[in-house]
């Protein structure tokens, strides 16, 4: 029996996350504060705190 229940394929819905738009937002301002501080145009102290806040 598992071996069928194996073989047969499954659907899966398709997962939706309302928040996709702020996710991208949050992610392009720590990946912008993580430049600046790699370029060294910011120290850790202002970047850090300021990446937690997002």
């Amino acid at each position: 029996m598992l071996r069928r229940l194996a073989a047969e394929p499954v659907e899966t819905p398709e997962v939706v996350f309302s928040g996709d738009g702020r996710l991208e937002a949050i992610q392009a301002a720590i990946r912008e504060l993580m430049e600046v501080h790699r370029t060294g145009q910011l120290s850790g102290t202002l970047v850090f705190p300021q990446a937690q806040q997002l």
